[in-house]
């Protein structure tokens, strides 16, 4: 007998919200609820990566503590919600600068469209750490590092604004969210009581970084 180890859906966008994938494809919005079992509860919620529509960020959470993945955007109050007092934030991030100089000898309009999009659709360094500073995430890590090869100094500009634990990650990185489950503490003036570091091996309550994706 073959195990069910993966199921793809749809995900139904809560009515009302004034979505619409040409005019409106990042509407302000709380985050929905759009799996739970035993063990976890995901939320999501719209984020400005147009013309690609819909674009979802995606929040995991646990006895073991709470993760947070932007995918593809540019700085999104949605993300900002779903991501407030999370324990780990996983976030794209892109060099404009870097990027812009790979176009030279192109077609001035060219480049003009090419950056139009980037600076709307994606996040430099300094906006990821501005967004963590303002959600209260413990932990930001930066990935989906666009251009690949840049100095590590390039991504460690989010610390200017974010002064919690900041990685810039690799494939195959882990991080532990949670040793131990976390005790049941009221959401105001909420800790956490989890410890985050990289490690080799990835037990139960960890969470490996995302690969970057295109």
């Amino acid at each position: 007998m073959v195990e069910l180890l993966l199921r793809a859906q749809d995900i139904a966008l809560p009515e009302g919200r004034g979505y619409d994938p040409d005019e409106n494809p990042h509407p302000p919005m709380e985050p929905f609820e759009v799996f739970r079992d035993a063990r976890v509860t995901a939320t999501a919620t719209l984020v400005q990566h147009a013309p690609v529509a819909p674009a979802f960020a995606f929040r995991v959470a646990s006895r073991y503590g709470s993760v947070v993945v932007s995918g593809d955007t540019g700085p999104s109050a949605n993300l900002e919600l779903l991501a407030r007092g999370a324990d780990v934030l996983f976030h794209e991030a892109i060099d404009l600068a870097a990027v812009e100089a790979m176009h030279a000898g192109a077609a001035p309009e060219h480049v003009a469209a090419s950056m139009r999009h980037h600076r709307l659709a994606h996040t430099t360094p300094e906006e990821a750490g501005q967004l963590a500073k303002r959600a209260g995430v413990r932990l930001l890590g930066l990935h989906h590092l666009v251009p690949q090869g840049a100095s590590p100094a390039t991504w460690r500009r989010a610390a200017e604004h974010f002064h919690g634990e900041l990685r810039v990650l690799e494939d195959l990185d882990e991080i532990e969210v949670a040793s131990s489950p976390r005790r049941a503490v009221p959401r105001r003036g909420w800790r956490s009581l989890s410890s985050v570091r990289c490690t080799p091996r990835c037990p139960p309550g960890r969470s490996r970084g995302p690969s970057p994706a295109a």
